[in-house]
């Protein structure tokens, strides 16, 4: 009869586990080793697909740093040194892999600091140090070694490495240390001299210093993004997702860790002086037409953007002002 013969396609397409799960280690294949491997009478369904997804993100991890690695020496493809490195170098895969032996992987070099020559004032030390660099020609690349655990290392540590001229060829402490500084002179003329001519062409009617403040902000957030800002922000992602169920378990050190990284510190600061200053001139803006003090509220915006504005609210409602 037509129509009933058993190789009748069903005309529904096949779905394997792990594309049901996301992920691309395969489920199945796992499933099979766990049952063949009889590591107890019964499997379940789930045991393997959670199996797979943290072998996947083992590798994720592992293969994200060791790329990094091979990036930090300048080499386009990952070999067991690199994975050696990235292993060593995190405290958490270290401890998961510490009785590991990775085939030519190498060492860690380290020089203990006893053996480091001590400087000296008459720079007899620094002079030895040339005397060796000459008669051995291998120096330059034991010094390079010696220093490429700082440079292998995870993100948040790669970070500050990279550092010294990441932004405009600055390092972090000293954009810091040049905007707060810069930023007196301007909060001192908001303050005290508002309605002067100065102050209305420089930071009233001009957009100059917004528009280098914004400047620093994309240059500042590219440096962080290169420097591991996008890992950091998908690893908190994933602390969200997890704690979806109980916002209460949400887990902040990806966090913390994130703004750890001297780059992302300076873009949050970066970040906080441009809201903060421009919350100010409009406190400013609305003391010149209403006719209400703003050196407090003005002066309180220094770092503390919101407090300034509600002092400025509150001013206005104590003088009979409350409304434009």
């Amino acid at each position: 009869m037509a129509g009933r013969g058993k190789g009748k396609a069903s005309g529904k397409k096949a779905v394997s586990r792990s594309a049901k799960a996301g992920l691309q280690f395969p489920v199945g294949r796992i499933a099979r080793y766990l049952k063949k491997g009889k590591y107890a009478e019964r499997v379940g369904a789930g045991a393997p697909v959670y199996l797979a997804a943290v072998l996947e993100y083992l590798t994720a991890e592992v293969l994200e740093l060791a790329g990094n690695a091979a990036r930090d020496n300048k080499k386009n493809r990952i070999v067991p040194r690199h994975i050696q490195l990235a292993i060593r170098n995190d405290e958490e895969l270290g401890k998961l892999l510490g009785e590991v032996t990775i085939a030519s992987g190498g060492v860690l070099p380290n020089i203990h600091a006893v053996l480091l020559p001590k400087k000296s004032k008459s720079g007899k030390a620094e002079d030895g140090a040339s005397t060796l660099r000459q008669r051995s020609p291998r120096f330059e690349a034991a010094a390079a070694a010696i220093a490429a655990p700082h440079a292998a290392a995870p993100a948040a540590s790669a970070a500050s490495t990279v550092v010294g001229a990441a932004v405009f060829g600055l390092s972090a402490a000293t954009i810091f240390s040049a905007t707060s500084a810069v930023m007196v002179p301007v909060y001192a003329l908001l303050a005290f001299f508002a309605n002067t001519k100065l102050t209305r062409s420089t930071l009233l009617n001009s957009s100059v210093l917004y528009l280098g403040l914004a400047l620093l902000y994309a240059a500042t957030l590219a440096a962080a993004w290169q420097a591991g800002l996008g890992a950091g922000l998908a690893k908190v992602a994933a602390a969200v997702q997890a704690a979806a169920p109980s916002p209460a378990s949400l887990d902040l050190s990806p966090l913390a860790e994130m703004f750890a990284q001297p780059l992302v510190t300076l873009l949050a600061w970066v970040h906080l002086l441009a809201l903060d200053v421009l919350m100010a001139r409009e406190v400013a803006l609305d003391g010149i037409r209403s006719g209400v003090a703003t050196t407090h509220s003005v002066l309180l915006c220094f770092f503390f953007g919101p407090t300034g504005l509600l002092s400025h609210a509150l001013t206005r409602l104590c003088s009979g002002r409350g409304s434009n």
